[in-house]
């Protein structure tokens, strides 16, 4: 099941209506659906995301069950009123209860190609169906994670920061080849290629995590959680992907050889793992950080507090 809200009056009508007269006479937009090139109107940003996610969930209803709504927001202002949407980007998605919302800012997406969205749209419900399955539920950090790296204080904060962007990025890996499976790759590597925008202070912050290696591994844990998903893509050569990791890899020219090879391995591992539970791979992955990044060689036991996380 799938609903819509909306903060301005009447919207919900509106919206539905524009769907309707879609589906019913697509006319122009049908090519614009059909044609990546093509920009969605920002007006008619709320009609497309709907028809995208409300296809998205017909197609795993039968499998996983799930009821989504869709909020909007016509400018930045409106959909930073709350901090956790501020910081997760113009699409974010939250649980409350047994029922999933997607905030949507519609002032981000001005200029999106159609295959673009529909990517996005896909990912951000596939990902929330994610949520729903078990077998990828969060790993518990005391009894996998906290025995291989006992710590304390600032320095557990730290591990808990390191694990959490490691199974972000495991997790987009996963949704990324599901979707690819369900034969929507094409669309997920339009939306990456609309969102892969390195940021110009990554190569400052870089270099001042160069002095540590704690803050280094975190630096790189969320280049992994970058990377993962047109890992996959390219690893399969789904449409322009291979260029768009290369791309990446080029804009990313300031991580120094050894970094640069760590996060070559360090992507590869899941491919590797494919087999493996979940736990096991993110075990795996934690593992490899630990040796490469968090090890002192003064006191391996009771490694010295990390500087303060990098935001």
């Amino acid at each position: 099941m799938l609903c819509y809200r909306h903060n301005k009056e009447n919207a919900e009508s509106n919206v539905q209506n524009a769907l309707k007269r879609f589906l019913k006479h697509p006319g122009p937009n049908f090519y614009i659906m059909h044609n990546p090139v093509q920009i969605i109107p920002l007006e008619e940003i709320q009609a497309y995301s709907l028809y995208f996610v409300k296809e998205m969930v017909k197609k795993t209803k039968e499998n996983t069950p799930i009821e989504i709504d869709l909020s909007f927001y016509p400018n930045r202002t409106a959909y930073e009123i709350e901090t956790a949407r501020a910081s997760g980007g113009p699409v974010y998605s939250e649980k409350r209860g047994d029922r999933f919302t997607i905030h949507i800012c519609e002032e981000d997406l001005k200029d999106i190609p159609s295959l673009a969205l529909q990517g996005w749209m896909e990912h951000e419900a596939m990902r929330c169906i994610q949520i729903l399955q078990p077998e990828y539920a969060n790993i518990n950090f005391k009894k996998n994670i906290f025995p291989l790296m006992p710590v304390t204080g600032l320095a557990e904060n730290h591990i808990l920061e390191l694990v959490h962007s490691i199974e972000a990025g495991l997790k987009k890996y996963f949704v990324t080849k599901a979707l690819t499976l369900m034969g929507g790759g094409v669309q997920q590597a339009h939306f990456y290629f609309f969102k892969t925008s390195p940021m110009a202070e990554d190569h400052r912050v870089y270099e001042t995590a160069l002095l540590h290696s704690w803050t280094k591994a975190l630096f790189l844990c969320r280049k992994f959680r970058e990377l993962m998903p047109i890992f996959w893509l390219a690893d399969n050569n789904i449409e322009f992907s291979r260029e768009l990791v290369s791309f990446w890899w080029k804009a990313h020219g300031y991580l120094i050889p050894q970094d640069k090879t760590f996060l070559e391995e360090f992507s590869g591992i899941p491919h590797r793992l494919a087999a493996s539970p979940y736990p096991d791979i993110v075990i795996e992955l934690f593992k490899q950080l630990k040796s490469q990044y968090l090890l002192s060689p003064k006191d391996i036991s009771k490694p010295t507090s990390p500087p303060p996380t990098l935001h």
